[in-house]
């Protein structure tokens, strides 16, 4: 079993629970991430990994699930110690223009992107006993190394789950707390909600939103 088979074996699994518990709710979902587009000529994933544009960003990260509750929301699940930069890139852009956007993560809670934490990451690899560049302080940046050095970090991880690609860990002792559990998410997110009232008229265009936290 390769890598992202190992990553992904994890992830189905946190995918099906969160899905039985909707199912259970009955609660309306999609499954929405880029592994559920069928209507293609080709594999989509094995093509649009080997691009780095906005655009391709945007299709291959996009949420895994949409979850209709009085409001649509886009829910990345992910079960790992870390995030790809740009996958995390993908899902701050979409909080930033307004959408409704949460990871759930292993303890069964709901994060919004902006309250993700990171650890400050070490140069030195103790798996690949080799440094690595780091940017910004948080992402290990594999892809910076010589090609005989990519070759070694890979080869270390070749028992454990890595993509080689650009990612930071999650500081957890900083998150904790900060995120909704599943079951206040579905009673919050059940609630009516109520447009704006001015002088009796209701005013429709004013965009409504759950405060879920």
């Amino acid at each position: 079993m390769n890598n992202f088979n190992k990553r992904t074996t994890k992830g189905d699994s946190l995918m099906n629970e969160l899905k039985t518990k909707l199912l259970r709710d009955k609660v309306n979902y999609y499954e929405t991430g880029a592994e559920n587009f069928k209507k293609s000529n080709n594999d989509i994933n094995n093509c649009i990994r080997k691009n780095n544009d906005l655009t391709s960003n945007f299709i291959r990260y996009f949420p895994d699930l949409t979850i209709i509750l009085n409001e649509a929301f886009l829910v990345e699940v992910k079960y790992s110690t870390g995030i790809e930069k740009y996958c995390y890139e993908n899902l701050i852009s979409l909080e930033n223009n307004g959408y409704n956007v949460l990871i759930y993560k292993q303890d069964s809670c709901f994060y919004k992107p902006s309250q993700i934490v990171f650890k400050i990451m070490q140069e030195y690899d103790t798996e690949s006993k080799i440094n690595i560049p780091v940017d910004d302080f948080i992402w290990r940046n594999p892809t910076k190394l010589s090609a005989k050095d990519y070759n070694l970090y890979m080869s270390a991880y070749s028992k454990k789950p890595t993509s080689g690609n650009i990612f930071a860990f999650y500081n957890y002792d900083k998150m904790k707390g900060t995120g909704i559990s599943y079951e206040k998410f579905i009673i919050n997110g059940k609630k009516t909600i109520y447009n704006l009232k001015t002088d009796n008229t209701f005013i429709s265009d004013i965009p409504k939103q759950l405060n879920l936290f």
